[in-house]
């Protein structure tokens, strides 16, 4: 029986695909609003946004965020142990905004070497890898870092920076990027140990 079918299941897509080719169909068109009632309330009526009409400019839409994934909230502070999580590195930077630790990172001396970073992010400790190499001089210049899920820049100002106690500061902005959108922490500081 089976053997008897196979020659007509061979068939089978050329007979749909000359059903579906042949298909004298037309175009379903969208029902007009009665003329005794306003777009609105029309599209109360069938349960759909009414459109401005062509020429003229609609309301304004609320900016969503789109992707997978939702930009952060709000940056947190790191914590007490987000050195440890760092590891030994030689020197390190850290990213302040209201006298508090935004983000913290740090490199090998090594230029052959990428350095790697600690950030709160959506109330989660994250330990992210550099993505350029180049050592403590990446770093200090303003690293990018990323996890994969999120990405996190350091935008520091050029020129020469204030010296005090060891250390060299600049202004500095915090950028994080997702899937779904990019948010910037603007006048920051840039710390890094001379």
């Amino acid at each position: 029986m089976m053997a008897a079918l196979r020659p007509y299941a061979r068939l089978a897509p050329v007979a749909v695909l000359g059903i579906v080719s042949g298909c004298q169909c037309t175009p379903v068109e969208q029902e007009a609003p009665p003329p005794a009632s306003t777009a609105e309330e029309f599209a109360a009526k069938i349960g759909k946004p009414a459109q401005a009409p062509a020429g003229e400019a609609g309301p304004a839409l609320a900016a969503v965020p789109t992707g997978k994934g939702v930009p952060p909230e709000k940056l947190t502070p790191v914590s007490g142990r987000a050195t440890l999580l760092l590891g030994k590195v030689d020197g390190g930077c850290r990213f302040e905004q209201g006298g508090q630790v935004m983000f913290l990172a740090g490199a090998a001396r090594s230029t052959d070497k990428a350095g790697r970073a600690v950030v709160v992010l959506d109330g989660v400790e994250r330990v992210m890898p550099g993505t350029d190499l180049g050592g403590k001089q990446v770093v200090e210049s303003g690293p990018t870092v990323t996890d994969g899920e999120y990405k996190v820049e350091v935008y520091r100002a050029a020129g020469m920076p204030e010296e005090l106690k060891g250390e060299r500061r600049w202004p500095a902005e915090l950028v994080i990027t997702s899937g779904a959108g990019q948010r910037r922490y603007p006048s920051g500081t840039w710390t890094c140990k001379a």
